[in-house]
């Protein structure tokens, strides 16, 4: 245990109370900070008043099952909520209800992070952890900072290794796809494919894992369905669901609506046509798809565009001194 003081109780705890600050400060104030429209639901009691909240809030159910460190013992166990709230007596401690009114709590929601390559979780266990700590603590964000050696322990990756950029990157990728495109952990990985491919990103490396699932008719397709195409994002499908509206898309179409064709291509039709030269084959699909993801990999790893900045990293810029300069340190104007 590289943090002995930081037991799952201390850690889970608070984030608990921060959810539930939240949730009642958002029924007080009479918005849903989440899903930015004005709250209505039923009314619970808290120790303390009254107060309205959010019904999954407060019946926190166990967390996902395994060993990701979340979780209860089992699908009848309860979450960390519910043994609190036999603890005390059946009741949710919390601020005074005026606290939360006067001004929204925690505004900026609660996030946390995560450090790659120190222990030896894989992929599928970080994920998973993400995804529950999503579902069941409302997380705004999970960051993702890969581990930088700066001292010799028998607990740690020697200080020679080099920090996982790459791991770093495809954590942040699939982190994307659950918070926006409606992934699951369990779809990525499995316990048989723990980790990442080095060579292709999460959302390709899956379509090609279900090419039953594909192609997509552009034109019919439902607005998930298209989420989930390589190379197509959020922006991108919602502008194609709402420009056939008006008629059928044709491959230059989508190119001007933000779809990567690069990518696309092999995984979409436009009135039942492939585009040229794509076809529907995994081995020719992976052989096109690695060559790019090569040189991004090797950039990722090798390249001083992505490498970690310290805190007294100059970049090694070195701008003249010129005569504006010289005239505002004089005058005190810098």
């Amino acid at each position: 245990n590289l943090a002995p003081g930081k037991t799952r109780d201390k850690i889970l705890k608070p984030m608990r109370q921060v959810q539930q600050g939240i949730a009642v400060s958002s029924h007080l104030l009479g918005y849903d900070r989440e899903f930015k429209k004005p709250y209505a639901t039923e009314r619970a009691g808290f120790a303390g008043g009254a107060a309205l909240i959010r019904p999954e809030l407060a019946q926190p159910g166990a967390l996902l099952p395994g060993n990701n460190g979340l979780s209860g013992g089992g699908p009848d166990d309860p979450g960390d909520g519910q043994k609190a709230m036999q603890r005390d007596g059946g009741e949710r401690r919390h601020l005074p209800d005026s606290r939360y009114a006067r001004t929204p709590f925690v505004p900026a929601g609660q996030s946390t992070q995560m450090i790659v390559g120190a222990t030896p979780e894989n992929d599928y266990q970080m994920m998973a952890v993400t995804q529950a700590l999503y579902e069941n603590y409302g997380l705004k964000r999970v960051f993702y900072s890969a581990y930088v050696p700066v001292n010799d322990d028998s607990c740690l990756p020697s200080v020679t290794a080099r920090p996982p950029l790459l791991r770093e990157h495809r954590l942040y990728q699939a982190d994307w796809l659950l918070r926006f495109y409606g992934f699951k952990a369990e779809e990525l990985l499995s316990e048989e494919q723990p980790n990442f491919n080095v060579f292709l990103d999460p959302k390709c490396d899956w379509a090609l894992r279900h090419l039953e699932l594909f192609p997509v008719e552009i034109n019919r397709a439902s607005y998930g369905e298209l989420l989930r195409v390589p190379g197509m994002g959020v922006k991108s499908a919602q502008r194609i669901v709402s420009a056939r509206k008006q008629g059928g898309l044709r491959f230059e179409d989508l190119k001007k609506m933000g779809v990567v064709l690069k990518r696309a291509r092999y995984f979409i039709t436009c009135k039942g046509r492939m585009m040229e030269g794509a076809r529907l084959d995994q081995d020719y699909i992976t052989s096109c798809l690695v060559g790019d993801e090569r040189r991004k990999a090797w950039d990722i790893e090798n390249r001083d565009s992505f490498r970690q900045l310290t805190l007294f990293d100059d970049m090694h810029l070195e701008m003249p001194v010129t005569d504006e300069d010289h005239y505002a340190s004089v005058t005190g104007s810098l």
